[in-house]
């Protein structure tokens, strides 16, 4: 297992290639995943290997490469705000810009939900209210 470089959703993973012993001349190639010292993206990655000798027999080795993305989003809020009551004297519509959430695995695949408090342009109470937004 393998942590994503700061501020991308890869990382350059680096193996040996597998030892083949054979009592001829032995080929060995990489079938399928990225070669030594490639980015590997976020998730499980299998890597394969061929070994074929000159009689043509054939043997396989495969290992599994996980990379893990260890970094949370970044979430900007608006700032906090404070509104005058109308002439209710109860109550002020609060808009308020929704939070941004920038991940350096998803791009623009998350969105803020609000978990808690008014929506925008509610008619917020007299006193403090907190709005949460979550994105996971």
């Amino acid at each position: 297992t393998t942590v994503a470089a700061a501020g991308v959703c890869t990382a350059a993973v680096t193996y040996t290639t597998p030892t083949v012993t054979d009592n001829c001349q032995v080929s060995v190639s990489n079938r399928s995943g990225p070669t030594s010292g490639s980015a590997f993206s976020r998730g499980a990655t299998t890597v394969l290997f061929y070994a074929e000798d000159a009689a043509h027999l054939s043997a396989t080795c495969q290992f599994v490469v996980t990379v893990s993305d260890t970094q949370a989003p970044v979430v900007t809020c608006p700032a906090n705000i404070a509104a005058n009551t109308g002439s209710s004297g109860c109550t002020a519509s609060v808009t308020y810009s929704t939070p941004t959430v920038v991940d350096n695995c998803e791009a623009n695949s998350l969105t803020p939900v609000r978990t808690a408090g008014l929506a925008s342009g509610a008619s917020f109470p007299v006193g403090a209210t907190t709005v949460t937004y979550t994105a996971t």
